[in-house]
């Protein structure tokens, strides 16, 4: 997953970034602004930053935490 983001049009600096790419790519019914919100406080939390390039040598384990969590909300199912 670190690769993808890496390799995006516009690398994530943050991690709402991040989530944003993810649902970007993902869903065909976007989650609430709520949802949307919590999934990057998740990832600030397991990463310990906001900042996605302090990050990168080890963020891969907390993006497919996030991963996981992206595909076992309602509005992913719907897609």
């Amino acid at each position: 997953f670190t690769k993808l983001l890496l390799d995006s049009k516009t690398p994530p600096k943050t991690t709402a970034d991040v989530v944003d790419i993810f649902v970007a790519r993902m869903f065909v019914v976007p989650p609430a602004p709520e949802t949307r919100a919590r999934l990057a406080k998740f990832l600030e939390t397991e990463l310990g930053t906001d900042d996605i390039a302090q990050a990168q040598s080890y963020m891969e384990e907390s993006l497919r935490m996030l991963m996981h969590l992206i595909l076992s909300l309602p509005e992913y199912q719907l897609g």
